[in-house]
């Protein structure tokens, strides 16, 4: 019987230790969010530079794409309204 509530000693003994980690963790200041970690630590990363330049070349495309698009909408739109008030004149 000894043995035992020597090893349930040690059990507990070892409960409270790690008790007092987790305690001293959750009383500590937050973490930084994980994108203010992240902001500056890809400087002077050649790869990571290329690949930003890519993606800007993509979006920048897409948007050039999209104004045209609303351009060529608002011709239509704007050609249709003129028939319209010829038909009513």
């Amino acid at each position: 019987m000894s043995d035992a509530l020597t090893q349930l000693e040690k059990r507990v003994a070892k409960l409270e230790e790690e008790l007092r980690e987790v305690k001293a963790q959750i009383s500590k200041e937050p973490e930084r969010p994980w994108w203010e970690k992240l902001v500056g630590s890809r400087k002077g990363d050649k790869t990571f530079e290329a690949v930003a330049r890519e993606g800007r070349k993509i979006r920048e495309a897409e948007r050039r794409a999209a104004r045209a698009e609303g351009k060529k909408a608002g011709k239509a739109k704007a050609s249709r309204k003129a028939g319209a008030s010829d038909r009513k004149g």
